[in-house]
């Protein structure tokens, strides 16, 4: 096994996640995990909410409406 020093250590880890299915996901973090939501943004069309734990944070966010790049991506195959 490989001895690792202090500096090694993972200092933060940030996940951000885009889904359609932004309810069920938000469930299964908060009810099914038990993490309560830090921070929460609205728009019209748009939701966003970031859990933390510790030196993680997930950001699960949904869009009704798909981003430009999505557009790009359609248009060119």
């Amino acid at each position: 096994m490989t001895e690792h020093a202090p500096t090694d250590a993972v200092l933060e880890l940030r996940v951000a996640l885009t889904s359609a299915a932004f309810e069920r996901l938000l469930a299964m973090y908060t009810t099914g995990l038990g993490l309560v939501p830090t921070e929460l943004w609205t728009t019209d069309t748009d939701r966003a909410v970031l859990l933390t734990l510790g030196r993680a944070t997930v950001e699960i966010s949904m869009r009704r409406t798909p981003p430009s790049w999505m557009s790009w991506k359609s248009a060119h195959g």
